[in-house]
């Protein structure tokens, strides 16, 4: 549970669920000023690839969603969307501007 180069560093895993995705503390900011509780977490052992692969899925599955007839015109820009992905659980995208700024799992 290194610093990795954002900046981030996990400090105490709070549960797990079944596949592994986690919540935990993290300190953000390199004075270690800031922490933020209660973070979900993609698993350990999954890659970079691996990760990526899951929110790119999550990523498309989330806008056919949007543009689906139930949920009529979508606002442009958005703040946030939902996309089911794996194994029942849902992606969180956080939008700033026109790019995603971070992805989370919500369980």
């Amino acid at each position: 549970m290194g610093l990795n180069a954002q900046g981030i560093k996990v400090v105490g895993k709070i549960g797990t669920n079944k596949h592994r995705f986690y919540k935990a503390d993290i300190y953000v900011g390199s004075a270690r000023t800031a922490i933020k509780t209660n973070n979900s977490m993609f698993p350990d052992s999954w890659s970079r690839q691996r990760v990526m692969r899951v929110v790119n899925k999550g990523y498309i599955r989330a806008i056919d969603k949007l543009n689906g007839a139930t949920y009529g015109v979508v606002e442009i820009p958005l703040s946030s969307v939902e996309g089911l992905y794996y194994k029942g659980i849902n992606l969180k995208y956080v939008f700033g501007g026109n790019r995603v700024k971070t992805v989370y799992p919500v369980w």
